[in-house]
């Protein structure tokens, strides 16, 4: 929410409310935990966020949407992960489990705090990263990989491919 803010100026309101309405669940929710955001809420958030990280990427796709992709690199990469690994166990997807690497962390002895406290930290880097990259012209993650793409009418840029 924060990156659609600062980087698609049009979207700043929704992405301010959406964050605004997160730090307000964190606050409140804070260890330990009073509330469960459950598989009702967190769909309904993925989804909003989803929806405007796409929304967003619609107004100049070949500028942001590696960055704004970055930013949620921490929540879909364990989300992708943790659902190939359980399909390729035989277990079906939509049964309860605590496979995630948040529930993980917990067995290992870490408290809310400190997961949450790393997620942020992971996610500011991520941002970081994202942010230079988008300043420079690097297409994903801060000179971690460079790839621009231009493809010719579209985005009313020159047509070329650049992979390095």
């Amino acid at each position: 929410g924060l990156a659609v803010a600062v980087w698609v100026p049009d979207f700043k309101p929704l992405a301010l409310l959406l964050v605004g309405l997160a730090m307000g669940f964190l606050t409140v929710n804070w260890q330990p935990a009073k509330v469960f955001l459950g598989d009702v809420g967190s769909t309904w958030l993925g989804y909003v966020l989803g929806g405007l990280l796409l929304v967003a990427c619609a107004e100049d796709t070949w500028t942001v949407a590696w960055p704004l992709f970055a930013c949620t690199l921490v929540f879909t990469g364990d989300a992708t992960w943790t659902l190939v690994k359980r399909v390729a166990g035989g277990h079906m997807p939509w049964v309860p489990h605590r496979e995630f690497w948040f529930h993980r962390a917990l067995r290992l002895g870490f408290s809310h705090s400190q997961v949450v406290w790393r997620v942020c930290g992971l996610n500011a880097v991520l941002f970081v990263l994202a942010a230079v990259g988008l300043a420079g012209g690097v297409g994903w993650g801060g000179g971690l990989v460079y790839l621009k793409l231009d493809f010719g009418g579209m985005c009313g840029r020159s047509g070329s491919v650049q992979y390095t």
